[in-house]
């Protein structure tokens, strides 16, 4: 192929899934020719899987999955929970939205495993693509005085701390602030508001590293999981 400058451009289109090389050499206007280079690749026709929702660590709450076919031909996908029973829907234009909502996990968290594949017309299936995340049901907390994990604030300075839902039906949080060696406040409850959020405000007697520990209450006395958040006081 002719050369445009010191370099050239070839297109090519992996026939089928499985692992690629191409080696390459030149030859100068002297007929003489170099050694040569390769690269490797692998092409893949497994769908690809995202999630805002559902990442790291979702909450118990639902969310949806987005699927994308990358087998040609692909006109379904067939999913499965945690080692289930394969489902399987349409695609459409090699897209799917699936939408789940998460169980309630027994421990306050637990590991989830979605496994998504494609399927054409004549029944033939792609690779498979796992897809691994976590649920908690632990409350997310945040505060603009003490960002989590950052040297902020003193010693007398009051923060404000925000608690927001990890589940459905929290009516009330209960928290304690414990210090790196060990002291531990007691226990306080505070509300949570109609959407589900609660506040309480805590002053640092001292400076040092300490974490607001906080479980989510339902309206029946189910607790949530736990969280605890990072204070670095300067």
């Amino acid at each position: 192929m002719p050369v445009s400058g010191n370099t050239a451009t070839v297109s090519y289109s992996p026939p089928r899934a499985g692992d690629y090389e191409m080696v390459v050499r030149a030859r100068n206007t002297a007929g003489v020719w170099s050694s040569t280079g390769n690269i490797t690749w692998t092409a893949t026709n497994d769908p690809t899987v995202t999630s805002k929702e559902f990442q790291a660590n979702g909450r118990v709450f639902p969310g949806t999955f987005a699927l994308e076919a990358r087998q040609p031909g692909a006109v379904a996908f067939e999913y499965s929970f945690n080692w289930g029973p394969f489902q399987r829907v349409a695609a459409e234009n090699g897209r799917y939205l699936l939408a789940w909502t998460p169980p309630l996990p027994p421990e306050g968290s637990a590991y989830h495993n979605l496994r998504v594949r494609t399927v054409t017309a004549d029944e033939v299936s792609s690779q498979e693509n796992s897809y691994g995340f976590g649920i908690s049901s632990a409350p997310y907390v945040s505060s603009e005085e003490y960002p989590e994990g950052d040297w902020s604030g003193g010693v007398g300075v009051p923060g404000t701390f925000t608690f927001t839902p990890g589940m459905p039906g929290i009516v009330s949080y209960t928290y304690h602030v414990r210090n790196d060696r060990g002291a531990v406040t007691e226990d306080f409850t505070v509300p949570a508001d109609s959407s589900g959020a609660g506040t309480m405000t805590w002053t640092p007697p001292d400076r040092g590293i300490y974490s607001v520990i906080v479980r989510g209450n339902t309206a029946d006395g189910t607790k949530s999981g736990g969280i605890g958040y990072s204070v670095y006081v300067n």
